[in-house]
C-alpha cells in the first residue's frame, strides 16, 4: 500500500540510527488500519472499527487473537467510539 511504502521508505537518522516519525493524516490513518485488518484479521478496516465501536468481539476471538485485537485497537483508538459519517 502506498502509505505503508511512504512510512518505510525512509532512511534511518544517521546519528542515532532511527526512522524519522510523522504524523498520519486521517485518511492515512484509515489506509493503515485497514491494511493491519487485512493482514491480522482478514477485515477491512471499517469491519474492524463498526465491530470495535460496538464491542461485538466475541470472547472467544477476542482469546484466540488477542495481540491483533490490541494491535488495531490502538490503531483505531484516533477515530473514537463514534459510528462513521
Amino acid at each position: 500500500m502506498a502509505v505503508e511504502k511512504h512510512i518505510t521508505d525512509r532512511a534511518p537518522d544517521e546519528e542515532y540510527g532511527l526512522i524519522p516519525i510523522r504524523g498520519l493524516t486521517y485518511e492515512e490513518g484509515l489506509a493503515v488500519l485497514d491494511l493491519q485488518a487485512r493482514r491480522r484479521l482478514n477485515l477491512s478496516g471499517e469491519e474492524f472499527l463498526e465491530k470495535w465501536r460496538t464491542d461485538a468481539f466475541s470472547e472467544e476471538f477476542k482469546d484466540e487473537h488477542h495481540s491483533a485485537i490490541v494491535v488495531l485497537s490502538l490503531l483505531a483508538a484516533p477515530f473514537g467510539k463514534q459510528h462513521s459519517s
